[in-house]
């Protein structure tokens, strides 16, 4: 039989979920930490929801430019010469699609995502 959850179990765990949470991502194309900020659930929920087959790598470009704040820099985006600010994801990483999925992962799990993202769909 499980136990009934106290105040004192769930400060207990605070500390641990909010380092996990706060781990920046080690991107290999740059040798170096992403960043990531937090955003709204309602955000992360918006972004999942509205990615589309049709572009399936848009979501994670969408995800990735919201929650880094390096990729939203506008000289980035001048240097890179893109029209659509969310592209310069794509083109930062070389159209690095595995990497580009990782990171998209790793901000996931900061909001308690480890699985199928089309469950997610399905709850909202």
């Amino acid at each position: 039989m499980a136990k009934n959850i106290t105040v004192e179990d769930i400060l207990k765990t605070k500390k641990v979920i909010e380092e996990k949470q706060n781990k920046p991502f080690y991107s290999k194309t740059f040798d170096g930490e992403i960043e990531i900020e937090d955003v709204s659930p309602e955000k992360i929920l918006s972004i999942v929801n509205s990615s589309s087959k049709d572009e399936p790598l848009r979501g994670d470009y969408e995800l990735i430019y919201e929650c880094c704040p390096v990729f939203r820099s506008k000289e980035l985006q001048e240097a890179y010469d893109i029209e659509d600010p969310v592209m310069v994801v794509e083109k930062a990483f070389c159209q690095n699609i595995i990497e580009i999925d990782n990171l998209a992962k790793h901000i996931l799990k900061k909001y308690g995502y480890y699985g199928d993202v089309e469950k997610i769909k399905k709850q909202s």
